[in-house]
């Protein structure tokens, strides 16, 4: 991920840790009672939800980062909606936090082998999520 200049993030968390994501990839975030489950999905594979009449799949986000979910089935689930490979996505979060534009050379490399970028919102660490290499070993 090479950014130069500004953009905008929106920051989210899952269970205790920050997250943002590109604004370009959502497309809205909504709140739904219920997911409902498909039978032999996988495990990421949270289930689907209807939004106007559309079906969008939702993704549990834990799962593919390899992080234990916890997001549970309560009711009121927040649910960010992007755009992948002209498909909308679901993607499950605890809580929406903030929708910000930042200055990309305050974006630092993690100290890691990773190519994540880190940035620091409110005194916490916020990984920015390069969702669409998270999202596109799942259509191959």
């Amino acid at each position: 991920m090479v950014y130069k200049g500004k953009m905008h993030i929106i920051i989210f968390k899952l269970l205790e840790e920050y997250f943002a994501l590109g604004l370009d990839y959502v497309k809205e975030i909504v709140c739904v009672d219920r997911i409902t489950k498909v039978p032999m999905s996988p495990e990421y594979f949270k289930g689907v939800i209807n939004i106007r009449g559309q079906v969008i799949p939702v993704i549990d986000l834990l799962k593919l980062l390899k992080a234990e979910s916890k997001i549970g089935n309560s009711n009121n689930k927040k649910i960010i909606i992007i755009e992948f490979q002209d498909e909308l996505v679901g993607i499950v979060v605890n809580e929406v936090l903030d929708v910000m534009e930042i200055e990309c050379d305050k974006l630092k490399q993690s100290p890691k082998d990773t190519n994540a970028l880190l940035y620091e919102y409110d005194g916490n660490v916020v990984t920015l999520l390069d969702i669409f290499s998270l999202l596109k070993p799942l259509t191959q």
